[in-house]
């Protein structure tokens, strides 16, 4: 089924059906964005414990042990928390119900590239975009404004009181927190949400947790806007398993502060390794942008070879043909990277 862009596909290149002989460690997997560091020891162990059971076993109904440890550890009232299978889930739950051919929608160019896709190919709504850092200016309110902080896939970050300052006039904004745990809570708006008449964060638990395979999410806001969408969110929406990894990796947050300290050693150490190489680069979060004569021939050379990143320009039309994503590799791949890629510079050189 056609839709956004996502990349994925290394799982060609391993096997989708998931066979006895699939090897995920034959491929350097640097498209999508997923922790390259493992869940904490407490979410293995819990996963790993009466795993039988999980499988069998259906989940609280409604998430309500998950729902209330992300109110405490958060500072939120459980009323104002919404959860979900991952964050895609809670974009088209909300989408589909707030938004329809007639609504006017504000989107930035670059961001995650589902947003545009829901616009301008699901509904079909009005949107327009602010490209780069243009600011709105026509003074009327949109029915929807959508902000990606940090931005996937430019980097760029505000603290929230500079964003909140700034945010356009509007009924509904949502703030897609994705990447947020990388760079501390001064960041959030979270608390914001809760608080608010139109503010919404979406806030994924697969980026920073290191929990993509398992799918699991919330979205922050007025509890009355919160408490309507609930009706439309079916039973047991998040999985058993999803849920115990979520309640025990909010809970170890030195492991994970930990973690992001040294991704943006290996951002740096990434963004220095191209530097040496005369080749420009634009550090984002657990991701490197580099700029490319051609991105769709990189992409392309460094499929056949076994390593997968992603050409920016098929998320973000504004990056053209001349920029890649590279996710940061786990730290004893750096050597396997860096080899890989030097055949692709040679392939495309020669």
């Amino acid at each position: 089924m056609a839709g956004a862009f996502h990349g994925g596909g290394f799982w060609d290149a391993i096997g989708a059906r998931f066979s006895p002989e699939m090897d995920p460690s034959s491929v350097l997997n640097l498209d999508v964005l997923d922790a390259w560091f493992d869940p904490a020891p407490a979410v293995v162990a819990a996963m790993s414990d009466r795993i039988a059971w999980q499988a069998r076993t259906a989940p609280p109904t409604h998430a309500e042990g998950l729902v209330a440890t992300i109110a405490e550890t958060r500072g939120l009232p459980r009323e104002s928390i919404l959860v979900g299978p991952g964050s895609s889930a809670l974009i088209y739950l909300v989408w589909s119900r707030w938004v329809t051919s007639r609504s006017r929608v504000r989107l930035d160019e670059p961001m995650y590239g589902e947003y545009r896709h829901l616009a301008e190919v699901v509904s079909g709504c009005q949107v327009e975009y602010a490209i780069g850092d243009e600011q709105d200016q026509t003074g009327e309110a949109f029915d929807l404004v959508v902000k990606v902080n940090p931005n996937n896939p430019t980097g760029r970050a505000e603290l929230a009181s500079d964003l909140l300052a700034k945010l356009p006039r509007s009924r509904r904004t949502v703030v897609d927190e994705a990447y947020r745990d990388y760079l501390g809570d001064s960041y959030s708006l979270e608390r914001a949400a809760a608080q608010s008449t139109g503010l919404f964060v979406l806030k994924s638990l697969s980026k920073g947790f290191a929990l993509s395979g398992l799918r699991v999410a919330y979205l922050v806001g007025p509890p009355a806007e919160i408490q309507a969408l609930a009706r439309w969110s079916p039973p047991w929406f998040v999985g058993l398993p999803a849920q115990i990894a979520a309640v025990r990796a909010l809970a170890a947050p030195e492991y994970y502060a930990k973690r992001y300290g040294e991704t943006k050693e290996l951002v740096d150490e990434l963004v220095a390794g191209m530097g040496d190489r005369g080749i420009e680069t634009r550090a984002g979060v657990n991701w490197v942008l580099v700029r490319v004569d051609s991105a769709n021939e990189v992409t392309q050379r460094c499929r056949e070879i076994g390593l997968f990143i992603r050409n920016a320009g098929l998320t973000a039309p504004s990056y053209g043909d001349h920029w890649v994503r590279i996710a940061v590799p786990r730290p004893e791949m750096r050597s396997e990277f860096w080899t890989r890629f030097e055949r692709m510079l040679k392939a495309c050189s020669g």
